[in-house]
């Protein structure tokens, strides 16, 4: 019975993260190549955290056999909010193109909303590497945008904007793999 739970507890505790990692990057420092502060590194452990909380629930879904309506509607929710909101604190401490973070909300309410229309119509449309690919990409971006600065020789703001490009790009070709793999099957 526990691991039936799991993947719907750690959503759940992805979801109870959320504040606390927006209070953590309102705390932290605000110019772009500053030092990471102390706030900086909690906001980017508990992101982390939450982060791979999003691996391990759905690996224990599959592997127990516990998937559930209530874990496929929390899980895609869980994600948007701690990334969309750490995409929005991100810009408004100036550590993040606007256009780049409009872009990426857009295109995963819209590539999110699009599954959703497919699924009415019996159509399931998986997760697929790309689209994979793009979520690490991004939350690796996301941690490196939050830490921003140099820290031991490391320039995190360097390692951000070559993980968002990444994103970006592998964002562009999964909507593309997503359209296709529609079109393919009503064809």
């Amino acid at each position: 019975m526990f691991w039936k739970n799991l993947p719907n507890r750690l959503t759940w505790l992805r979801i109870l993260l959320v504040p606390f990692v927006m209070v953590c990057l309102y705390l932290g420092n605000s110019a772009p190549y500053e030092t990471p502060s102390l706030w900086d590194f909690a906001a980017a452990g508990l992101f982390s955290f939450a982060a791979i909380t999003d691996f391990f629930d759905g690996w224990f879904a599959r592997k127990y056999k516990a998937e559930s309506v209530m874990g496929k509607f929390l899980d895609p929710l869980a994600d948007k909010l701690l990334v969309v909101s750490s995409l929005i604190f991100l810009v408004e401490k100036q550590k993040l193109s606007a256009w780049i973070a409009i872009f990426l909300v857009i295109r995963d309410l819209s590539i999110h909303s699009f599954r959703l229309t497919a699924l009415e119509e019996n159509v399931i449309l998986p997760s697929n590497n790309v689209g994979k690919s793009k979520t690490l990409f991004l939350d690796i971006a996301i941690v490196a945008l939050i830490l921003h600065g140099t820290w031991q020789g490391v320039s995190f703001l360097t390692i951000g904007y070559y993980a968002i490009a990444l994103a970006l790009g592998a964002s562009i070709l999964s909507a593309l793999q997503y359209l296709l793999h529609y079109k393919k099957i009503r064809s």
